[in-house]
């Protein structure tokens, strides 16, 4: 049987006397790291096993939680095993998910515990349901980072992380957008400080360092939030109908038509262009903003937004590429260069529109 609990954000003492009791009688115990206030005190009251050694032998973090599921799996399958974790099990603990994911005829029993998030949301004066929250994983952002929504960035642990964060916040926010930078929550030594984003590549940084940002609605949320504004504020806005749209989406599809033919012809390939490439990305916005506004439109007369717009476009993509996506969840088909693809994308198409 393996037990996997959660040593909560802060030090031996703040554990409930059912779970030191837990850690103290069991006669195997294996913590992910000692890299945490409980599990170093918790080693000096009696013997553990860690798996620090993994983070330096495996090539990536996916290897991590991989060598750290097994160990543990086969721990369990010996015998009575405690499996203690930073923080709760249910939070940025992939290990846990491969454990129980795997765990196959071996019984898995998970006991939660607070997380490094009820202290920072008291530190930070963040209350998440208020407007929303958002948590992601500083070593792996999403693409698109969409920002929209108070958001923590948690394990960011080293200086690199640091720099890659700041890079993709600058995407959208200024340099100087205030942002709250959090180490060793729930400790004595815990520090909480407010910085600018431009500073953050120059914080200093550990195994429990978090950042929360407030950004406000930037990049794709807040353009579909300032269009919806306009709508009502603008009386230019207010008036505008489909039909009086249309001679505006000719203009800016000629105006993206012109700058494109500035580009190099091999482009994206070779040396890029900068200022013709920042001059497309100006008039893609205006072209991107027409189809926000007809898609506003049709919203206002409740037949579809720019959501559902997304969304049959992703699924009409998938259908059309079964040599990427396969078909109902089948194998890819087999193709034999670009002109078969066009030739299937011809054919699912008259398939879809019945002709």
């Amino acid at each position: 049987m393996i037990t996997i609990v959660g040593l909560g954000p802060a030090g031996f003492d703040r554990l409930s006397p059912d779970l030191v009791d837990l850690l103290q009688t069991t006669e195997r115990v294996i913590v992910r790291t000692l890299e945490h206030p409980a599990a170093l005190e918790l080693s000096q009251i009696r013997q553990v096993e860690t798996c620090d050694d993994i983070y330096s032998s495996a090539q990536d973090f996916d290897g991590v939680y991989s060598a750290i599921a097994d160990r543990v799996l086969a721990a369990g399958s010996e015998g009575p095993v405690v499996y203690a974790v930073p923080g709760s099990p249910a939070v940025g603990e992939r290990s846990v998910a491969e454990i129980r994911l795997r765990a196959g005829g071996v019984e898995v029993e998970v006991r939660g515990n607070s997380s490094f998030l009820d202290e920072l949301f008291l530190a930070a004066g963040v209350d998440p349901l208020a407007r929303g929250l958002q948590m992601l994983d500083a070593r792996s952002l999403p693409y698109p980072l969409l920002l929209g929504l108070p958001t923590v960035f948690a394990q960011v642990d080293t200086p690199l992380i640091a720099g890659e964060l700041k890079g993709a916040l600058l995407e959208v926010l200024e340099p100087d957008h205030p942002i709250t930078l959090a180490s060793g929550l729930g400790t004595s030594g815990a520090v909480v400080g407010q910085a600018s984003l431009g500073e953050l590549d120059h914080a200093e940084v550990g195994p429990r360092t978090s950042v929360f940002v407030d950004p406000g609605m930037v990049g794709w949320p807040g353009l579909v939030e300032v269009s919806r504004r306009l709508r009502v504020d603008c009386p230019w806005d207010a008036k505008q109908t489909h039909h009086s749209l249309v001679r505006h989406l000719i203009e800016e599809a000629y105006e993206v038509i012109e700058v494109v033919s500035q580009l190099t012809p091999e482009a994206p390939a070779g040396k890029a262009d900068v200022a013709a490439y920042l001059h497309l990305e100006e008039e893609l916005g205006d072209l991107l903003l027409q189809v926000l506004f007809h898609s506003n439109l049709a919203s206002e007369a409740g037949v579809f937004g720019i959501d559902n717009v997304a969304e049959q476009h992703r699924r009409k993509l998938i259908r059309r590429h079964p040599h990427v996506f396969g078909v109902d969840g089948g194998d890819p088909i087999e193709v034999d260069g670009a002109d078969e693809v066009e030739a299937n994308w011809e054919r699912i198409k008259q398939v879809e529109k019945d002709r």
